[in-house]
């Protein structure tokens, strides 16, 4: 067997992607969100509550979420997922999970790839007071946001991927409003590129919020791959006398393009997976 490439890859903190079957090395909280201004206050970490479920391949195999039939665990092949946050929509609830890791210092291809799905209740309310899943990058040495990829979905009609759920949760009795049209988005994935950050404090932090002023829920379902992600391409371990290799991408992006050389001047392909016949030198 020859591979294309000899690199010590740098292993991830453990349990980073919940293959313990547990919380193990990440930090659960919960908070609250004002009903007026949709400000959020984060309660101390208290461990993993109701709000913070596991979601194991085994017990909830060929489960499908009601929303958007689309399935609990992550199709990575993984153990386990979380569900971060539930569908009663408790008015002003807040849920949060984050993880904190180094970057190792010789490190120069580090990156991480995490998996999610989302689901949002539309309570057509102003932005900042409607259901919400953020995803934050932070390098904690230099206390400063990293800007991809972090980003935020507020429950719309037209946030771009999401779909539109034949399924309404029915309105609370007495409970406020609920019924609003439900719109989620299947597993995607996203890729945390650290190659530029060796020997930095590194923070990830998910965040699900209910509806400000009613009982409008939001929830995601998030899974990180444990799988050496200094490499987020495979395909690229191929036998002696194999007359052809066939790159692979990871699954969940919009858009592929593969180039020849560094400088991005010649792409040879686009899609997720490239094939290159004959195979490239040893």
């Amino acid at each position: 067997m020859l591979f294309t490439s000899t690199t010590v890859f740098a292993q991830l903190p453990d349990n980073i992607g919940f293959e313990n079957g547990n919380f193990d090395g990440w930090e659960c909280s919960l908070g609250t969100r004002d009903n007026k201004s949709g400000v959020i206050t984060i309660n101390p970490p208290s461990g993993p509550s109701d709000r913070h479920t596991i979601i194991g391949a085994i017990s909830y195999k060929n489960q499908l979420d009601p929303y958007g039939k689309f399935p609990m665990v992550c199709p990575n092949g993984s153990k386990y997922s979380v569900r971060l946050g539930d569908d009663a929509g408790i008015t002003g609830h807040v849920q949060r999970m984050a993880y904190t890791l180094t970057v190792p210092p010789t490190s120069t291809n580090y990156s991480i790839i995490f998996n999610y799905a989302v689901v949002l209740e539309d309570g057509g309310h102003a932005r900042e007071l409607q259901p919400l899943f953020t995803a934050k990058v932070y390098d904690v040495t230099d206390n400063k946001e990293i800007d991809c990829p972090s980003f935020d979905f507020s429950a719309s009609s037209t946030l771009p991927g999401f779909l539109p759920s034949a399924l309404r949760k029915p309105p609370d009795n007495g409970m406020g409003p609920g019924g609003g049209p439900v719109f989620y988005k299947d597993w995607s994935t996203a890729t945390i590129d650290l190659k530029g950050y060796p020997g930095k404090i590194i923070r990830i932090e998910f965040t699900t919020l209910d509806c400000a002023p009613d009982r409008h829920f939001g929830y995601a379902y998030i899974d990180v791959d444990e799988a050496n992600s200094s490499q987020p391409i495979t395909g690229n371990a191929y036998c002696n006398g194999q007359s052809f290799v066939t790159l692979l991408g990871p699954t969940g992006f919009a858009d592929y393009k593969w180039y020849k050389n560094n400088d991005f001047t010649t792409m040879i392909g686009a899609g997720q997976s490239l094939t290159i016949s004959p195979a490239p030198a040893d």
